[in-house]
């Protein structure tokens, strides 16, 4: 790996916490139910896996996995916290779509890879969505 880890995951998280406006923007997950209304929305990341890919002619590349927690609220009146949930997640996503988004050149690509994950309380104001993003080393 080129980069060490901590500046690639520092990249990434400076980049998506300043995608829209968080209350929130923390690299220690909090579950959403812990997450007092007045600091919704709010952002958190998680460092989930990395898979070396060796080589015997170039530095070996690695996949870094990465889970974003993205939390919104709805006010009383609304009947569901997803219209605001999914502007977040626009949000996010948009920042990590451009093309190709590189981290300031620091890896090959940074992308949102797999499912994501919504989840609304049906009984609450809040919703929340896990955004799978995958980076790539050079």
């Amino acid at each position: 790996m080129n980069q060490s880890r901590e500046t690639l995951y520092s990249a990434l998280f400076a980049l998506v916490s300043s995608a829209t406006t968080f209350k929130v923007a923390s690299r220690r997950v909090r579950l959403l139910n812990e997450v007092e209304p007045s600091l919704l929305p709010a952002l958190f990341m998680q460092q989930v896996s990395e898979t070396a890919i060796a080589s015997r002619t170039t530095p070996g590349k690695y996949t870094l996995r990465v889970d974003l927690a993205v939390y919104a609220l709805a006010d009383d009146a609304s009947p569901s916290a997803a219209p605001q949930l999914n502007t977040l997640v626009d949000a996010v996503e948009a920042a990590l779509v451009a093309q190709p988004q590189t981290l300031g050149g620091l890896v090959s690509h940074c992308s949102v890879a797999g499912e994501i994950v919504f989840f609304e309380g049906t009984l609450s104001n809040r919703a929340g969505a896990i955004i799978p993003v995958e980076i790539v080393t050079t």
